[in-house]
């Protein structure tokens, strides 16, 4: 197995992190979504992503609390280490895993950020601009899951919208050419993190993964809407991973109902979406 990204890093034993690479481009899998931090300082060192990265998120969560130790961030960001990012992930974030987006951004390794399918957006606009420290802005935007964002009136399809969302058609490379939207070419690599809680439904004191209607649906139903038409979740998930420097997978086990739950989701995650080129269709990995 290929450990050249993570294989320096000394990551606790939950983490149980695996990589390699598909199509050009380089796969992590971890357990907790605050320790992608260290993931993607080495990723930043070593030159597959640049720094900061725009940050592309599938959750169910935004994860973009403020962070509590804004003065241990600061402190850490002149001389960052990966060893500093693993104590800080370790022993002063949010255990909860969400408040890790706006500590990567003190940090420095994050510009913007785009979220889809937050559960809860009732409180969007609070999170919308984010000033750190040193008085940078950040853009965190929480958009639909990407079947209703292409669709009539979406926040990837509707040009009458044009002046609210073009500042995040630019952070995701998504323009407009001939009438029709499509992706940039040639921009510098994205971070793209996929939470399997994202594919999870909560009912009582349940979670369960997406029915297989609702995989097929959300990423192979075509948007017959004209201005995207043709596309589906499952394209615009691949034209992400295309500008991705780096694809994270966080198995979150804790919100996906166990981890048996978190298997089944990475093996309809990668037959669905990926054709079953991760490996996960066939149980290879876990």
């Amino acid at each position: 197995m290929d450990t050249g990204l993570i294989g320096r890093l000394q990551l606790p034993a939950r983490e149980n992190p695996s990589e390699w690479t598909v199509g050009g481009v380089r796969f992590v899998l971890h357990e907790d979504h605050r320790w992608l931090l260290p993931i993607a300082h080495a990723a930043q060192e070593q030159g597959l992503l640049p720094k900061p990265c725009t940050l592309v998120i599938f959750d169910l969560h935004h994860d973009a609390l403020d962070p509590r130790c804004l003065a241990e961030l600061c402190a850490a960001r002149e001389s960052l280490t990966v060893n500093d990012v693993v104590r800080l992930c370790g022993q002063s974030l949010s255990r909860n895993d969400d408040d890790w987006v706006k500590a990567g951004m003190e940090l420095g390794m994050f510009g913007d950020a785009v979220i889809f399918g937050v559960q809860d957006t009732s409180d969007r606009h609070r999170y919308r601009t984010y000033r750190d420290d040193l008085d940078r802005e950040h853009m965190i935007e929480m958009l639909e899951r990407p079947r209703s964002a292409l669709a009539y009136q979406g926040s990837l399809s509707d040009r009458a919208r044009r002046g609210a969302l073009e500042r995040i058609w630019d952070v995701l490379g998504w323009q407009i050419v001939h009438q029709m939207f499509e992706f940039l070419p040639d921009r510098p690599g994205i971070l793209l993190s996929i939470d399997l809680d994202y594919f999870a439904v909560g009912w009582d004191d349940y979670t369960f993964p997406w029915p297989d209607e609702v995989f097929e649906r959300e990423f192979l139903a075509a948007s017959d809407y004209w201005s995207t038409q043709g596309w589906t979740g499952k394209t615009f998930v691949q034209g992400l991973v295309e500008k991705a420097g780096l694809v994270a997978i966080c198995r979150e086990s804790a919100c996906t109902g166990g981890p048996e739950k978190s298997r089944l989701i990475l093996s309809k995650l990668d037959e669905c979406v990926f054709d079953g080129n991760l490996g996960f269709s066939s149980g290879a990995r876990v």
